[in-house]
């Protein structure tokens, strides 16, 4: 009986530790999909700004693919939201050509879409 006891305990143990695992991998993964749309957001957002600079400006998707470097069909794709991810040199170079840059400021308030955005998320 004595030694039973300790290894059910050890099982008892080890399940509890597999349990919290998997429970821990679950959360990361759904941690990781809402930074990863949070990030799609502020591409779309991104895209959809430099559209209204290039288009201010008078330029085409292919006069702006020639003078940054940046093929024409990701300059579309990320005008239109549809690219889930690009590098931020690229990004750079396309607000560049309007005297424009990226920098990191300090997180503002949310916004009530903030909110309701992170209450989808839950």
């Amino acid at each position: 009986m004595r030694l039973q006891e300790p290894v059910e305990k050890a099982l008892r143990l080890s399940a509890k530790v597999y349990l919290e695992g998997v429970v821990n991998i679950c959360y990361k993964n759904d941690v990781l999909r809402r930074f990863e749309a949070y990030i799609h957001m502020r591409l779309q957002e991104l895209g959809g700004l430099f559209a209204e600079l290039r288009k201010a400006n008078g330029h085409s998707q292919q006069q702006v693919a020639a003078m940054s470097g940046v093929d024409r069909t990701t300059v579309s794709r990320f005008e239109s939201g549809r690219v889930m991810e690009l590098g931020f040199s690229k990004i750079e170079r396309l607000f560049a050509l309007y005297g424009q840059e990226l920098a990191p400021r300090p997180r503002k308030t949310p916004t009530l879409d903030d909110l309701v955005r992170e209450r989808e998320w839950r």
